[in-house]
């Protein structure tokens, strides 16, 4: 594996350890269930990750089917910056209805899957030659066409938010 993607992963697996220890230590004091206002439970939390990161591998099976040339541009470059910088600004914002997490979470079943899905992920970026890392990975709906690298800081980033944010016990 290119070492600039398996340090990402490496840092992915790190972030996503910590978020899955916090879940486990709140599961036992918060419910499944929504909690009061805006704010989601540990499970949803987990729920919404697991959400993404099947998102971009369904982006990512769009880019293996098609037939056009895509290219990652700098929407999605810039998409991923802008990710980064309201981050570290410590600012909050919402997602969008298709990635909102619903009712109760089976939270041992959604991480199962969120484990699965890391496989495929490391599996698929393990193939990835160095004359190929700009070449478009996935597409994510609002940013296009991301390349690996990108795709692996947004997730990074998308984790770092959510431990930021993560509900209180």
């Amino acid at each position: 594996m290119l070492p600039v993607l398996q340090a990402s992963l490496e840092q992915i697996e790190t972030k996503k350890s910590e978020i899955v220890h916090m879940a486990n230590l709140s599961i036992q004091s918060v419910s499944t269930e929504a909690s009061a206002g805006n704010h989601w439970s540990a499970a949803q939390v987990i729920e919404h990750l697991v959400m993404l990161e099947e998102l971009l591998l369904k982006g990512h099976k769009k880019v293996i089917a098609s037939e056009k040339t895509l290219t990652p541009g700098p929407k999605g470059k810039i998409f991923v910056s802008v990710i980064g910088f309201m981050n570290r600004a410590k600012l909050r914002f919402g997602t969008t209805p298709d990635l909102k997490p619903q009712g109760s979470i089976d939270l041992d079943t959604r991480l199962k899957d969120w484990y699965a899905i890391r496989e495929t992920l490391t599996s698929d970026i393990d193939k990835i030659q160095a004359s190929n890392l700009t070449a478009p990975y996935t597409i994510h709906p609002i940013a296009g066409p991301l390349d690996a690298e990108s795709t692996l800081k947004l997730i990074s980033q998308h984790i770092d938010y959510h431990i930021r944010n993560f509900p209180k016990a």
